[in-house]
């Protein structure tokens, strides 16, 4: 499979933490997008073997559920996240280098309790 283009990273957060790519959708011309969140406020209220960093994609292969974040790999330019039995590849080297810092900040952020794999590496954008 080859990495999906992301043209735009958006992120937030005030009530909970989101992280989205914008992507193209592979030479259907359209666009997609992968989200990540998670809202600690609202997880208090779940049993501790049901919180979790939700995700999903709108793009072709996608079962358009929400499933938990296992894993996400961000290294030179190129994001790899799996869910749901699947392994997504992200090309995020033509974003924004602000907003990659950012989504990588927040990522951090979300994961103070390492219910998800989160690498970090050797990234461009914060350099």
């Amino acid at each position: 499979m080859s990495a999906r283009p992301v043209s735009s990273i958006g992120c937030h957060s005030e009530e909970g933490y989101e992280v989205s790519f914008t992507h193209s959708l592979d030479g259907e011309g359209g666009v997609g997008t992968l989200a990540l969140s998670r809202v600690f406020r609202l997880e208090q209220m779940l049993p501790p073997g049901q919180r979790m960093v939700a995700a999903s994609d709108d793009g072709p292969g996608s079962d358009g559920e929400i499933h938990a974040l296992e894993r996400l790999d961000w290294e030179d330019g190129r994001v790899t996240a799996w869910f749901g039995g699947a392994r997504y590849e992200l090309d995020v080297a033509g974003a924004d280098p602000e907003e990659q810092a950012e989504a990588r900040r927040i990522l951090a952020e979300m994961n103070p309790d390492g219910i998800f794999d989160l690498r970090l590496k050797n990234n461009r954008a914060d350099a």
